[in-house]
């Protein structure tokens, strides 16, 4: 039987006994292999006299579909026991682990340096309830854009909880009560973007939404999903914002341009260009490049304009739209190396360039999230 099926089996099964293991007088649990419960306690079989005994926690993606670890999988938990020390005890590390459901392997170490072959232990599940999220919302050209704050993703859902997406509910009065205008779910694929040039900037995309209404005033709340499969409960509604919706005008600091492939350019034109930059001057005109020192991997289109910045518009031949990014020494003070944004073919073959001066960004422990 292959490896997920294996896990989603035992996974299910712990979930309908409520994740009860059988512990002993002493209150450690027996195990033929390796149990771990939330709690940490452990207990494991002695393996080929080993001198240590190296535990880890994987996910479900980390093993290859034999049931073996994949060999660039990196650990979400690591320690090692040392023999004597006995085959039961309480890993106070466990608290590190993010929710979610975990797959602890065991195998021995000898003095040597040597090892014995790898056990695959019973699933963990690691539960708990969500935090409640914090929001920005901005009116956009008949939109109310919604987004989870970077800050809030990044100190506690990707660090100590889970994502498993967002709800966004949209009011027409202030308490959130009677009858709901719309909803829209969000979130579930947000991830960290590694730096594009020789930054540690760590930026996240798919944080936000847009959610389509007639103009007015509208109250937004937004919660935290849960995940019934590893014992996530949702969160509870964020603080209410309200958004005036106005399809003339929009909150969100953009910086647009357009490409035209005949004549190999991207003029940039925006009131908002010094919202970008030292000065508009360096912000207005790139011109395309097939220089080596500036073309990225994933590069569909590159362009290098005054001053040394550089756009970069992402994706392959035949895409009618996709990722954009611009970088450079001069371009922003010297925390905010990048800027995304979007990039889209129009009917007449141009290619309108799109830039979010107001993008949210981290510089926190990136070597880390980037490696």
């Amino acid at each position: 039987m292959q490896i997920k099926k294996i896990i989603k089996y035992l996974g299910a099964l712990l979930l309908g006994l409520s994740f009860v293991l059988p512990l002993s007088g002493c209150g450690k649990m027996t195990s033929d292999t390796i149990t771990v419960d939330s709690d940490g306690d452990y207990a494991y079989a002695p393996i080929e006299d080993a001198d240590y005994y190296v535990v880890r926690f994987f996910t479900e993606d980390d093993f290859n579909e034999d049931g073996t670890v994949k060999e660039d999988a990196r650990p979400a938990l690591k320690q090692t026991l040392q023999a004597e020390a006995g085959t039961t005890g309480t890993f106070k590390k466990i608290s590190k682990l993010q929710f979610g459901i975990y797959i602890p392997t065991i195998y021995g170490l000898y003095m040597d340096k040597t090892t014995t072959k790898t056990v695959v232990g019973e699933p963990l599940v690691i539960g708990g309830k969500l935090s409640a999220p914090e929001i920005i919302v901005q009116n956009d050209y008949g939109q109310a854009k919604v987004a989870i704050t970077d800050k809030c993703f990044d100190d506690v859902y990707f660090e100590k909880e889970a994502v498993y997406g967002f709800t966004a509910e949209v009011y027409t009065n202030e308490d959130c009560s009677g009858e709901m205008v719309v909803s829209a779910e969000f979130g579930e694929d947000a991830e960290y973007i590694e730096p594009t040039n020789s930054s540690k900037a760590v930026w996240l995309r798919n944080t936000t939404t847009g959610i389509g209404l007639e103009d007015g005033t509208y109250y937004i709340r937004v919660k935290a999903n849960g995940n019934a499969e590893a014992e996530v409960e949702d969160s509870e509604y964020s603080e209410v914002v309200s958004v005036v919706v106005d399809s003339s005008a929009t909150d969100v600091k953009y910086c647009t341009g357009i490409f035209d492939p005949k004549t190999g350019a991207v003029t940039m034109e925006s009131e908002n260009l010094l919202e970008f930059g030292n000065g508009a001057s360096m912000f207005t005109e790139f011109l395309l490049t097939d220089s080596e020192e500036i073309v990225k991997d994933g590069d569909l289109y590159t362009f290098l304009g005054d001053a040394n910045c550089d756009i970069h518009l992402v994706g392959s031949e035949g895409d009618t739209s996709g990722e954009a990014y611009t970088c450079g020494p001069m371009l922003m003070p010297i925390d905010k190396p990048d800027i995304r944004g979007t990039w889209v073919e129009n009917a007449d073959g141009t290619i309108t360039v799109t830039f979010m001066a107001d993008y949210q960004y981290y510089t926190n422990e990136a070597d880390k999230k980037t490696t």
